[in-house]
């Protein structure tokens, strides 16, 4: 039998063993035995698990879910409008109700312009570019865009969001 080096490392405790194997053996077991019967490493208390109240109140539904579930239809990948606003401005109030579609429905406050121009669509209006109906969400400060060219997205700003529930509580008003 030759000489052999063991070196081991357990759970921050070493054994370093050098010599005939009989002998680095012996120890080694020595070792794990003296492992065993020491105290196991302390586990960290874990923080008593807080059970809810049985009756808890029931969450209420918000809102602008009752009425933006009314006025918008979750497709596959696109919100689409089942009611359309009226007036000058109906293509941005159209893009605000679909961005507070795509924020309450899908959970997305990110949606890409090629989401909201295929959304835009398909509710009926006939456009070819998304960013010339954003330009003027934009500079009336409703909506926030970032990305460039292909990645372009946009956002509700707290007004925008204002007042896209205005308007989806509006035309949910008008379809009862």
């Amino acid at each position: 039998m030759g000489d052999i080096k063991l070196k081991v490392r357990i759970s921050g405790d070493e054994f370093d063993g050098e010599g005939p194997e009989e002998t680095v053996n012996r120890q080694y077991q020595d070792f794990l035995k003296a492992r065993t019967i020491a105290a196991p490493p302390e586990i960290p208390k874990q923080p008593p698990i807080v059970k809810p109240p049985e009756n808890k109140p029931e969450v209420p539904v918000l809102a602008e879910q009752t009425h933006v579930g009314k006025i918008t239809r979750v497709d596959d990948r696109l919100v689409t409008l089942t009611a359309m606003p009226q007036g000058d401005n109906r293509e941005v109030d159209a893009a605000l109700l679909l961005l507070l579609g795509h924020r309450v429905l899908r959970s997305s406050d990110l949606v890409s312009a090629d989401q909201l121009l295929g959304g835009l669509k398909q509710s009926g209006l006939g456009l070819d570019r998304a960013d010339r109906v954003m330009g003027k969400a934009e500079a009336e400060g409703l909506i926030t865009r970032s990305g460039v060219r292909r990645g372009v997205k946009y956002r509700l700003t707290n007004p925008g969001l204002q007042r896209a529930e205005t308007l989806a509580r509006d035309l949910a008003g008008m379809m009862a």
